[in-house]
């Protein structure tokens, strides 16, 4: 992924993000993400589903790029499949690889969103250079009391939603994150990324479970490889 600049004087809005295939992105590197993204469509399109997702790890923290790249390209292919507006949403302000690769590490986000639930979106959300996806990085303000972050989660859906067909959270691990954790039951699906050759299977299970205790409504695992964004199956 690479990042260019191009000021316009409008705040968050003055950067906008490349999402670039390239080299990295061959069209059939996106073939098991433009699946996951229609299955996710078909899923979450009956009446009260909740048009969101949270993609996870169990415990790998080392492997927080593969997540990371993962919820860039599915954002990507969401937005070309559906051919409508997609916000993807770093959440993991402790290890925020997603906005690293985006290159605003320093920007303003979701961190301060959840300080502070009134922020207007336009002041977080960038425009990257795909059409339909926008981008809220994971912010700098890590919010301080954790029992307020699921209200400030359902704010910025009830916020989101109206805007966007959909929302996808890049999270951390479900076993050692607690912002993903509260994000849980608020989202429509939970996709448990399983990376072949690093989770183990008791740490899968035990993050299967964790996700049951904190009332998902639906959970994918999806096997992975440690190459980030290459998905074998969901």
């Amino acid at each position: 992924m690479d990042a260019n600049a191009n000021g316009n004087g409008n705040g968050a809005g003055s950067r906008w993000f490349r999402l670039s295939r390239g080299r990295r992105r061959p069209e059939e590197e996106l073939v098991p993400y433009r699946r996951l993204a229609l299955q996710l469509h078909y899923d979450l399109s009956a009446p009260g589903e909740v048009r969101a997702a949270l993609v996870v790890t169990a415990t790998t923290p080392n492997t927080a790029s593969v997540g990371a790249h993962g919820s860039v390209a599915l954002a990507l292919c969401l937005a070309e499949e559906l051919h409508r507006p997609v916000l993807l949403v770093d959440a993991c302000p402790r290890r925020p690889e997603a906005s690293r690769i985006l290159d605003c590490s320093a920007t303003r986000g979701f961190a301060d969103f959840l300080s502070d639930p009134e922020t207007s979106l336009d002041e977080l959300v960038l425009p990257t250079s795909h059409d339909h996806v926008s981008f809220m990085p994971a912010g700098i303000s890590m919010p301080s009391a954790m029992p307020a972050t699921s209200g400030a989660v359902a704010a910025l859906l009830r916020a989101a939603l109206p805007r966007y067909d959909f929302v996808l959270f890049c999270g951390g691990a479900v076993l050692t994150d607690s912002i993903s954790l509260a994000l849980v039951p608020s989202v429509g699906c939970v996709l448990l990324l399983a990376i072949e050759d690093d989770t183990r299977l008791e740490d899968l299970d035990a993050a299967r479970e964790t996700l049951g205790f904190c009332k998902a409504r639906k959970v994918g695992v999806v096997l992975t490889t440690a190459d980030p964004g290459h998905p074998l199956q969901g």
